[in-house]
């Protein structure tokens, strides 16, 4: 599943594990997804091949994984805390860091 934040706000769950990494871009893009959020990281059996495709415009990493996806196209954005990824460490990350106020270590 992909959970995705659409247009309203409205969260929701798209299933797109049986569908190609093609088939599931164009779908999440027909949906006009507006965050996609991957908390697969490098993780065994990801969908960096589908983030890849950039079939939103904003894409989100860092909630299930710790670490760089090491690509702007897979995520723009890494969201931590200034625990787990202090500003000073924001050079070892290929996305811009957007820290949550109360703090996070995923």
């Amino acid at each position: 599943f992909v959970r995705a934040l659409g247009g309203e706000g409205a969260v929701r769950r798209v299933g797109v594990g049986a569908l190609s990494s093609d088939g599931a871009a164009a779908a999440i893009n027909r949906d006009n997804v507006h965050v996609l959020i991957t908390l697969d990281g490098w993780l065994q059996r990801n969908r960096n091949v589908l983030l890849s495709l950039r079939p939103a415009p904003v894409q989100v990493g860092g909630l299930g994984h710790r670490g760089t996806l090491g690509d702007t196209r897979v995520a723009q954005y890494y969201v931590a805390g200034r625990v787990s990824a202090p500003p000073e460490f924001a050079v070892q990350f290929t996305e811009r860091l957007a820290y949550l106020p109360l703090g996070h270590a995923p």
